[in-house]
């Protein structure tokens, strides 16, 4: 087994980790941690959102409104580990394939 593959594994997980916190308490109106999670949370919604709907714009747009929706606290902390961060991931995917259904 390779020596490092558990480690790196294991240092995503903390990521996560520590960014779902970071979300949690950006959620509840923390502004330095809403400052962090837009910085850091922004390319993983663009991600999200360009596998369900290939125009980057829209990938863009959807990471904006979901960014800024977290700083106006109308996205709720979820209880668990990892379920905020999850909880906002799967919005962005879900808005994606909603307007990839409309622009058919």
């Amino acid at each position: 087994m390779n020596r490092f593959s558990s480690s790196s594994s294991s240092a995503a997980f903390d990521g996560e980790l520590a960014l779902d916190r970071l979300l949690k308490l950006a959620c509840r109106g923390d502004e330095s941690a809403q400052d962090v999670v837009g910085y850091e949370l922004y390319p993983l919604l663009v991600i999200e959102a360009e596998q369900f709907n290939e125009d980057p714009d829209v990938a863009t747009e959807i990471a904006d409104v979901l960014i800024e929706e977290i700083r106006e606290g109308r996205i709720r902390a979820r209880p668990g580990r990892r379920e905020t961060l999850a909880a906002v991931l799967r919005m962005a995917g879900a808005r994606a394939r909603s307007r990839a259904r409309r622009a058919a």
